[in-house]
């Protein structure tokens, strides 16, 4: 019984601070300030997650000082750039690029094996 009330005293004072929301600092800020403009540099499109829990899509219209316009299917959504916890683009590098690195890895790790077993038994 005491190690019960022990773990649910824990659990009580632990428990505020696993659902407190998290804030950006200032160097998040910035983070997100300039993957906003790389985005509209090179014209990518976007996934954004942001601190209450949404998911949003779409290109980067433009940005200001505090904040910047998302469109998605003809459609804008201001955020500001405190709000947004992470934003991501796809790889400009092509599922069928990915295969063909892949590919050769794998066969060079292979060869290094293949010339290691040959020289061990040399």
């Amino acid at each position: 019984m005491k190690q019960f009330l022990v773990c649910l005293l824990v659990f009580t004072l632990a428990s505020p601070s696993l659902w407190a929301q998290q804030q950006p600092n200032q160097k998040h800020i910035e983070s997100i300030k300039k993957k906003v403009a790389k985005c509209i540099d090179n014209q990518r499109a976007v996934a954004i997650e942001t601190y209450d829990g949404r998911h949003l899509q779409g290109a980067i219209g433009e940005a200001g000082t505090d904040n910047f316009k998302l469109s998605f299917q003809q459609q804008n959504t201001t955020l500001a750039y405190s709000d947004v916890k992470k934003i991501k683009w796809h790889s400009e590098f092509s599922k069928q690029g990915k295969g063909v690195l892949a590919t050769a890895i794998v066969i060079g790790g292979l060869l290094v094996l293949v010339f290691a077993v040959a020289s061990a038994r040399d």
